[in-house]
């Protein structure tokens, strides 16, 4: 599960210093797939009939969104400068969007 790979990358038996360097995509990594893990969340509640708790869980994802949004990459051997790590670009944040949508 996505929301559960940086973890699992982190606690493995992964060199070091790929660890590091890849931080601020493991940081947005688990961000976004909680956002996502609380978006189905809402969507079952949502087809339950449960309301209040499939908007409640909107709202959770899309402050996870907001968060993975604002996360940073800056290494000091980068070419790119300062960057937001992309994960599922164009995927999964509309895939979050559209079924926030659905559900307004």
């Amino acid at each position: 599960m996505i929301a559960q790979a940086p973890r699992t990358i982190r606690g493995g038996a992964v060199e070091h210093g790929f660890v590091t360097d890849a931080a601020p995509w493991l940081d947005a990594t688990e961000l976004w797939g909680g956002a996502a893990v609380t978006m189905t969340d809402a969507l079952d509640a949502w087809q339950s009939g449960d309301r209040g708790k499939a908007r409640r869980l909107v709202t959770e994802s899309e402050a996870l969104r907001e968060r993975a949004r604002a996360v940073r990459v800056d290494p000091p051997r980068n070419s790119w400068g300062v960057v937001e790590p992309k994960v599922g670009d164009g995927v999964l944040d509309v895939f979050l969007s559209q079924a926030a949508d659905r559900m307004a």
